[in-house]
């Protein structure tokens, strides 16, 4: 809504002014901050990462122990 002032064209077709783009003030926290939020981002990404590769792991681990149960029951190992 801030730019639609600015906006050219037809209502399906509107264009925004290189020069409104090239003027326009985006707020940004300071380096320091930045930097703060991007080690926070980096370390819960790295959280994340190890979790799926658990998961994957248990998943791997379960899919391993029905195959094994499924053979066991067929060949009698087990009373069903």
């Amino acid at each position: 809504k801030l730019g639609e002032k600015f906006m050219t064209g037809s209502a399906g077709q509107k264009r925004i002014p290189t020069e409104f783009v090239k003027n326009l003030q985006i707020p940004l926290p300071p380096l320091h901050e930045q930097q703060k939020i991007a080690q926070y981002l980096d370390k819960k990404t790295q959280q994340i990462d190890q979790l799926i590769q658990k998961t994957e792991k248990e998943i791997k681990l379960i899919k391993e122990f029905k195959e094994k149960l499924i053979s066991d029951a067929v060949l009698g190992k087990i009373k069903v």
